[in-house]
């Protein structure tokens, strides 16, 4: 196990407020704080080569309140964050409202990665799902980015993907699930295109999403730039 000194950890700190640190490196640190407190615990990284997936998984079998929010403000200073979590096989967000249903029962936290691979877009026209009760406030207000009805909790994103074909068969995946099954998508059209000084550029900064094909960006968009798929 590698030990890190007190003024590494300080400069990893400050990176990891903009950047996600070596998967590696946040597990050999976290290992190293849980051993201080003997707790019963398992660590490993989960890497998918399709999405550039950076996420890992700790195992708690005894734990506490007091302990459970240090990991996370350890983890959470290296540019990872908790999606999720596992109890019996099941998954739920990583809320505090889900966690007081399993005090202090076994449970696997899944860690992911705050700062993707930047991702450019193949087209100026991309693509994202919505409820269609939405599509009225999103015509007139845009898109602001929400955690809200995502499978794991993010930081606050909105979502796209390329191709309509891709959104179609998203939708039919969201209709096979029970919480969402009996809600109708739509799919909206986002023109991603700006012009500066003649010269044609993307108007937003998107991100990778590390777990599916699509991606992601942090930015308000402006409602000027979505239209509905008819």
């Amino acid at each position: 196990m590698k030990f890190y000194k007190y003024k590494e950890y300080c400069n990893l700190v400050k990176e990891g407020l903009i950047k996600t640190h070596n998967i590696t490196n946040t597990i050999d640190i976290l290992s190293s704080y849980l051993s201080k407190y003997k707790e019963d615990f398992s660590l490993y990284s989960e890497l998918d080569n399709s999405y550039s997936n950076k996420k890992f998984s700790l195992y708690l079998d005894n734990y506490s309140n007091n302990i459970l929010d240090n990991i996370i403000t350890l983890v959470s200073n290296l540019g990872y964050y908790p999606s999720c979590f596992y109890y019996n096989r099941n998954l739920f967000k990583f809320t505090k409202e889900n966690l007081k249903k399993f005090k202090l029962k076994p449970i696997k936290i899944v860690f992911d990665a705050k700062y993707d691979n930047e991702y450019i877009p193949n087209n100026y026209i991309i693509y994202h799902i919505t409820s269609k009760n939405n599509v009225e406030k999103i015509l007139n207000n845009g898109l602001c980015p929400k955690s809200k009805n995502k499978l794991s909790i993010h930081p606050e994103r909105i979502y796209f993907l390329e191709t309509i074909g891709e959104c179609k068969n998203l939708i039919n995946h969201f209709n096979s699930i029970e919480d969402f099954k009996n809600v109708t998508y739509v799919i909206l059209k986002i023109n991603i295109k700006i012009i500066k000084n003649d010269i044609e550029e993307i108007k937003y900064t998107f991100f990778e999403d590390p777990n599916s094909s699509g991606f992601y960006t942090y930015n308000n968009i402006s409602p000027f730039d979505i239209s509905l798929v008819s």
